[in-house]
């Protein structure tokens, strides 16, 4: 404790310890508090605190109560010095097993990357249009009549080819023939 604390502890003030300590000549207190400075002031062991408030005849009910309140803070700080050991053991058991977890975690990332890049891709390819809906794809302004006719030739080609023709919604007509691609292709080559 310093000279403060102890002044603080006992109401009274700093010259009042400072002269308990010279008239009872604690020769250590005395040089501590000589080579004492405001910015490192004179802090006395618990012994050496003790002689002090004795000096000072305080009742030795407080002294053995201070002596006390002491030594249980002294074993919690062991007991806090333990438990921060421990907590350094642990630490080093545990870090290398989350490291290698983080590497497994890396590992495992990155494999699920290679995997998701080496699948092909499913790319919806639409390969049926109605005449009108491939006409507003390519941007070609077609006439109604104009679709009829591509419409029935699209059908002949088809049935040529041996390929389907597809019959699906349509809001103004019910249902309207759906025809490949490459059959579209070739019929709108004008």
């Amino acid at each position: 404790m310093t000279i403060k604390e102890i002044a603080k502890l006992t109401g009274k003030n700093k010259s009042t310890i400072g002269r308990w300590i010279e008239k009872n000549q604690l020769q250590n207190a005395i040089d501590k508090l000589q080579n004492a400075t405001n910015q490192n002031p004179a802090n006395f062991t618990l012994n050496e605190t003790i002689e002090i408030l004795r000096a000072g005849k305080i009742s030795e009910s407080i002294v053995s109560l201070l002596k006390e309140n002491a030594e249980n803070k002294n074993l919690l700080q062991l007991s806090k010095n333990n438990v921060q050991q421990q907590a350094e053991m642990i630490k080093m058991i545990i870090e290398p097993i989350l490291d290698q977890q983080n590497k497994f975690n890396l590992k495992l990332l990155n494999e699920v990357k290679q995997i998701s890049n080496n699948q092909k891709q499913l790319e919806y390819k639409q390969d049926y249009y109605s005449i009108i809906g491939y006409a507003n794809m390519k941007n070609i302004k077609i006439a109604f009549s104009d679709a009829l006719r591509l419409g029935r030739e699209a059908a002949k080609i088809s049935k040529l080819k041996n390929l389907e023709v597809r019959r699906i919604p349509d809001e103004r007509f019910g249902k309207v023939g759906s025809y490949h691609i490459t059959i579209l292709e070739e019929i709108f080559k004008f």
